[in-house]
């Protein structure tokens, strides 16, 4: 387990009143992170437009990467709307690019079919999906953003003329990156802190050409509505507020923004899921932990294998294994056909805090 990482507000870097209150009160980096909730990706966002975000003030970190031009031009989803073909979610050739041959009974054959352990494995994390696929969206097209994927693989030159009917290879591509947040490499290089501490991180790394991309996820009080979404600049409104700019893969095309104030150390966003609903409240402070940012490229290569090797008693992935993906974000936890949050592992974060002037 790595040891936590400390960060500064910013600004001025000196520590405000919240930030240090903060800084006492924060989970020490071994200590455990609620399971996220229901993911409301599948449910339809109306008419992006009406929900697109203008920045005016100047921008203080930039990466680049815009939703209209990097982001796909489809809506999120869980599983495939009425009347359409279906979306193939993992196969085992991709559980097999995940974790190697290990996970296959005959792979000297030339073919894999799956151990009993990677077939429960891959049966549970495709019933997850069922919740939204929001970070295998972010993860995806991040990829794309880093050129260490290309959109002519799934059958356009940019990822905005990417169309997902009829396209087996893109949905498998697009479940393929949601799975990356159940990776042990992922999850324990996955940062979590103060809305500070968090804001502070963003405006370090949003910059062009970085190393390393990440993808926001985030969750309500009560624990409910996991979501996750592709940050990419940082507006400074002045007074000590501030606007993550965001492409959320439920508003296709348009920049959507996260609110924070430094001074206060909170976080709020406003997302609707279609026009005959009321909107979503999502917010936070220095006590709620509720805001996650994990990396992408930990994700990349074979991923050492949690259950091969290994059989439970009913043949099925082993207990404590990676035979859940427990606490994911878009999974609908707690919903028919899901293994309610209660029950799903916990998470082992990295934890930022605003005390800092260390940028870790």
């Amino acid at each position: 387990m790595v040891g936590a990482l400390v960060v500064s507000a910013c600004g001025n870097g000196a520590a405000t009143g919240a930030d240090k209150q903060a800084a006492s009160t924060a989970p020490s980096a071994g200590a455990k992170a609620r399971p996220f909730g229901a993911d409301p990706a599948s449910q339809s966002a109306g008419n992006p437009s009406s929900a697109a975000y203008t920045p005016t003030g100047p921008l203080i970190a930039d990466s680049g990467f815009r939703p209209a031009t990097d982001g796909y031009s489809f809506e999120n989803y869980g599983v495939a709307p009425p009347g359409a073909a279906p979306r193939p979610d993992l196969t085992p050739d991709d559980v097999r690019k995940l974790f190697g041959d290990a996970v296959c009974v005959d792979v000297a054959a030339g073919r894999c079919d799956l151990t009993p352990p990677a077939q429960a494995w891959m049966t549970t994390t495709n019933k997850d999906m069922g919740g939204g696929h929001c970070y295998g969206f972010s993860v995806a097209a991040e990829l794309v953003f880093m050129r260490k994927d290309k959109p002519s693989t799934y059958g356009a030159d940019t990822t905005p003329a990417l169309k997902i009917d009829d396209n087996p290879p893109l949905a498998r591509q697009l479940a393929y990156t949601w799975a990356f947040q159940t990776l042990d490499s992922v999850r324990s290089s996955t940062l979590k802190g103060t809305p500070a501490g968090i804001l502070e991180k963003l405006q370090a790394v949003l910059v062009p050409n970085a190393p390393e991309t990440y993808t926001v996820a985030f969750f309500k009080r009560d624990g409910k509505g996991g979501h996750a979404v592709t940050p990419y600049a940082i507006e400074d409104r002045g007074n000590g507020t501030y606007s993550v700019l965001i492409y959320d893969n439920n508003y296709p095309g348009v920049t959507r923004q996260i609110a924070f104030d430094k001074n206060a150390n909170t976080w709020s966003y406003e997302a609707s899921t279609n026009p005959q609903e009321p909107s979503a409240a999502y917010d936070g402070d220095a006590t709620t932990q509720s805001l996650f940012l994990y990396p992408t490229s930990p994700g990349l290569g074979t991923q050492p294998c949690p259950f091969c090797g290994r059989v439970s008693p009913d043949g099925g992935a082993p207990s404590g294994s990676a035979g859940s993906a427990g606490g994911s974000v878009g999974s609908a936890s707690g919903s028919s056909g899901s293994t309610p949050a209660a029950t799903k592992p916990e998470m082992d974060l990295i934890y930022l805090d605003a005390s800092s002037t260390d940028h870790g």
